[in-house]
């Protein structure tokens, strides 16, 4: 990693690459060290435990990952394409992840969530919390989708994301992205 970022931010760089594709278990501290071309001391001064740097990466990641609904959500493009484009999003990542590295990796925070939920409430707590602000940050485009008057938006817009990361956890249990791709259209006939 360059010298051009801090030391932490090479820390929670390296640690969200490393257990994007290998998981948090599977990772230690010498290989987020080696990676981020920091020592344990330098580390262990910035993040008192692994689980700190693991809360760290997955609000880099989930920031990333809202930013980019809310530019879908306002862009300037029908409601149908916006939500395309909710599914456009990992879609093309797990396509690059899967050239690059022969296999779909998924969502970070989805993979977290199954891996570490059970065992680490806090990341319970925020994998639960993440997927909430993802609905939000989506709800423009449900409330424009929806014919139903009376319907719950932000319900709605829950079960767009709960059904976005169960068609990622699909595409990863088939090593094919293109699960992602092709669910798009049913995620319309289902909830709209």
């Amino acid at each position: 990693m360059t010298s051009l970022f801090s030391p932490r931010e090479r820390v929670v760089q390296a640690a969200l690459k490393l257990f994007y594709l290998e998981s948090f278990h599977v990772i230690g501290t010498n290989r987020i060290c080696s990676e981020a071309g920091v020592n344990k001391s330098t580390l262990y001064h910035l993040f008192p435990s692994k689980v700190d740097i693991l809360m760290e990466t997955m609000k880099v990641y989930a920031n990333e990952i809202t930013g980019e609904f809310k530019k879908f959500a306002e862009s300037d493009i029908s409601a149908t394409q916006k939500l395309e484009k909710v599914f456009d999003k990992p879609f093309y990542a797990n396509c690059d992840a899967k050239e690059k590295f022969g296999s779909v990796k998924g969502c970070f925070i989805g993979n977290i969530t199954l891996e570490m939920s059970c065992a680490e409430e806090r990341v319970r707590v925020y994998s639960s919390q993440t997927f909430q602000v993802w609905a939000k940050t989506i709800e423009p485009i449900v409330a424009d989708l929806l014919t139903e008057e009376s319907a719950n938006t932000f319900k709605t817009s829950l079960s767009v994301i709960s059904y976005l990361q169960g068609v990622i956890l699909m595409s990863k249990a088939h090593n094919d992205p293109q699960i992602i791709k092709d669910s798009v259209k049913f995620a319309s006939a289902l909830f709209f």
